[in-house]
């Protein structure tokens, strides 16, 4: 059988070459961060964490959901409506952030039994894959912005989503586990891997435009390696990452496709910048440095979000070098002319990963959009406000 790391180098030769990473003690940290890290600032909205077993019945509701018919009734290519997958794997990042922050013995034993429940479910694992998506059409947007279409591709990639959240949130509470346990998770971990994470970074890194949710995949295979403390798997995933930004970030911060998709390019700009923030912040905390041209990149598309907060017409000014994009649409009632609400740690990240700051208290949309989306980010796998510099 193949390695992990060969798998990786089979996907695309890579060119970069950054140092094998050290992993820190959780995903994104040396600690687990402060409570207060998974609740919103007091400015800007009012959320707080639930009540432990409003939480505990919230997660719980996913165990062995079907994420597949759930898409195929209500998706649309505009629109994926995951809420009921992401809204109880957000809650597992707080519940097990707050059980390690609070060394409260009886919550741990309460997540791990849910996080077991989820993996012995095989939840979401009846899920196409990419390969069967693929082979039955179903292109979204139909190929030609129909916004209703409906799109089969995200079937996959939300599941490979909702894997990567889980597995991070399971990591927080892997040393507190037994070796049943953790037999179960890497079981479970090791089908999320094979089934969605590791084709759908395959395919998705070797795209020409277009950088979204986890970095095209990229984070989920990072999570993978760190709960399997396969550095060399991290490794050619951080080369390939960074060989697939600059590849698609031009030199003065536009992503290619994203940042062009008609009236939702702004909002499609911040969700593949802050999937790039994240890398970088990642690849620092593991001591491994990423190439200069890519800071570069992403420094630049990092200070395009104040120009799009300040004048829209400005950012929108650009002139798409591909002309008018086909996954998109450019009717004015479908616009999100604001920083993607789900990306709740994005100003922080920019602090962390390029040295940017970014006006949010100038977005009123995002300002009032984003607390709702707490307590962590989905497109990256944890809330990055948790993270620090150490």
């Amino acid at each position: 059988m193949l390695s992990q790391a060969t798998w990786a180098g089979n996907w695309n030769k890579s060119t970069t070459s950054v140092s094998e990473p050290i992993f820190s003690e959780y995903f994104y940290g040396n600690t687990v961060g402060e409570k207060s890290c998974v609740m919103t600032p007091t400015f800007f909205g009012t959320f707080t964490l639930k009540p432990v077993n409003v939480s505990l019945k919230l997660v719980s509701e996913v165990v062995g959901f079907d994420w597949a018919a759930e898409h195929a009734r209500v998706g649309t290519s505009l629109s994926v409506n995951h809420e009921k997958i992401s809204k109880p794997a957000r809650e597992l990042f707080a519940l097990s952030q707050h059980a390690m922050q609070t060394a409260d013995p009886q919550l741990k034993t309460q997540v791990k039994k849910l996080i077991v429940d989820i993996a012995e479910a095989n939840t979401i694992l009846n899920s196409p894959t990419l390969k069967d998506t693929r082979s039955k059409g179903g292109l979204c947007y139909g190929d030609g912005n129909d916004t209703k279409a409906i799109c089969r591709f995200h079937t996959p990639l939300f599941a490979m989503q909702f894997g990567t959240n889980y597995l991070i949130a399971s990591s927080l509470l892997k040393n507190d586990m037994t070796a049943k346990e953790q037999k179960v998770v890497e079981q479970y971990a090791d089908k999320l891997y094979q089934n969605f994470s590791r084709p759908m970074f395959a395919h998705m890194n070797k795209q020409k435009s277009q950088f979204s949710q986890l970095a095209n995949g990229g984070i989920a295979v990072l999570a993978h390696a760190y709960w399997k403390k396969d550095k060399k798997l991290a490794q050619q995933t951080f080369n390939l990452i960074f060989e697939n930004i600059d590849r698609v970030f031009m030199p003065d911060g536009y992503i290619k496709g994203t940042s062009f998709r008609g009236v939702r390019g702004f909002w499609y700009h911040t969700y593949g910048t802050n999937s790039a923030l994240a890398v970088i912040a990642l690849a620092d905390l593991w001591k491994t440095k990423p190439p200069p041209q890519v800071l570069d990149k992403v420094k630049k598309a990092t200070a395009l979000i104040n120009v799009g907060i300040k004048d829209i017409k400005q950012f929108y000014s650009r002139p798409d070098p591909d002309g008018k994009q086909r996954n998109a649409s450019y009717d004015e009632k479908d616009a999100r002319h604001h920083v993607h609400q789900m990306a709740i740690g994005i100003a922080h990240l920019a602090k962390l990963a390029v040295g940017e700051v970014i006006n949010i208290n100038a977005d009123t949309e995002y300002k009032q959009k984003m607390p709702s989306e707490y307590p962590s980010d989905f497109t990256i796998g944890f809330n990055s406000n948790c993270m620090t510099a150490k």
